[in-house]
């Protein structure tokens, strides 16, 4: 169990919303949300506050995440043998090894993404709303996330959950209103339109070499960094 199922679990046992929690933590809703989506982790002192508020302890939120973060830092001597060699390569050979990483780790990822079973000729999924999703100057989302079910065409079988659009930097590909289907994934390739959190705010947006491209060209587009997080590619519209 990841450690914002833990959040949830406790959240949820004493009885708590993410609202009321948030104000006990001194903290925003949006920030309690991010903790149980695994986007984002509290910090030092909101985790002491978090600790006394939920009556636990450190030990049972992060038992696994430590053991997860240890074996995945391990390199073997095979993979140290990679790295010595892509050190010596030059910009254009980076850039090709870069760019076939990216495919393959996308492939990996959504093979290995476990899909609800589709009934046809409709998807009948848990949808996620992301109310107010941007397509904008950005919202903040995954507030107090409401649930429902929704019809989904056979056409967007692949899809995890369906967003609403929110302003009108993506026109006219997507229009404020509209809503899109996802599929979730931590990255996607250059040219494909994706959800993507920066600093606790939603977007929608094509992602480009280094930023995120707004349709509309009275946008300007994004900057990509480290803080940019991939929430999944977009499959179309509703």
């Amino acid at each position: 169990m990841s450690i914002g199922k833990r959040i949830r679990e406790l959240r949820e046992s004493k009885g708590l919303t993410q609202s009321q929690l948030a104000e006990l933590l001194g903290i925003t809703k949006s920030a309690v949300g991010n903790y149980e989506l695994d986007l984002s982790g509290p910090k030092e002192s909101v985790l002491y506050k978090l600790i006394d508020v939920l009556e636990c302890d450190a030990n049972y939120l992060f038992q696994d995440g430590v053991s997860k973060k240890q074996n995945e830092f391990k390199v073997t001597p095979y993979e140290q043998e990679h790295i010595k060699k892509y050190r010596t390569l030059d910009r254009h050979g980076k850039k090709a090894i870069d760019q076939l990483l990216d495919v393959e780790y996308t492939r990996i990822v959504e093979q290995s993404l476990q899909l609800d079973e589709v009934p046809a000729p409709y998807l009948y999924t848990k949808t996620e709303y992301l109310t107010g999703l941007s397509a904008g100057t950005g919202l903040f989302v995954f507030d107090d996330i409401p649930t429902q079910v929704i019809n989904v065409p056979e056409e967007y079988k692949e899809a995890d959950f369906v967003i609403g659009v929110s302003g009108d930097s993506m026109q006219p590909t997507y229009y404020n209103g509209d809503k899109v289907a996802v599929k979730k994934s931590p990255c996607i390739s250059r040219g494909e339109i994706g959800v993507f959190m920066i600093d606790g705010s939603g977007y929608i947006k094509e992602l480009g070499d280094g930023v995120l491209i707004s349709h509309n060209k009275s946008f300007n587009d994004i900057n990509l960094t480290e803080s940019t997080i991939c929430i999944g590619r977009v499959l179309g519209k509703i």
